[in-house]
């Protein structure tokens, strides 16, 4: 367990992924103007599901950590960006296949395509 927590320890963490957030008095490190006040990286535990052990203490530390990123905004807000994310990235594949189907594009692609392999013509111009 020690090797995973020393892992653990390695990850980047964004500013109040595990934890609470309070105050530079209390010991809060302050980055990027926020505060934060969440360990270093989430707990490592030991569990075994054939026998049961350390199950309560997993539950207890997940729902806590539910809690947190509930109250705290951070899934709200993650999602929002996710949301947004995939809307870009759904709009630029559609505006990219409704192009290279439309024949005058096509057609206009081929010719720079060709001018491409052939090397009158530089990528970034094309």
């Amino acid at each position: 367990a020690s090797e995973y927590k020393k892992a653990m320890g390695l990850l980047r963490k964004p500013v109040g992924w595990w934890g609470k957030k309070s105050s530079e008095s209390d010991g809060c490190s302050k980055e990027n103007g926020a505060i934060d006040c969440a360990p270093a990286a989430p707990p490592v535990l030991l569990i075994s599901a054939k026998t049961g052990f350390g199950l309560e203490e997993l539950w207890q530390t997940i729902s806590k950590y539910r809690e947190f990123t509930n109250s705290s905004g951070n899934v709200i807000e993650k999602r929002k960006k996710q949301n947004r994310y995939w809307m870009w990235k759904y709009l630029r594949e559609r505006v990219l296949e409704t192009a290279k189907n439309n024949p005058r594009v096509k057609s206009r692609a081929d010719d720079i395509e060709k001018c491409l392999d052939e090397g009158l013509m530089a990528p970034r111009v094309a």
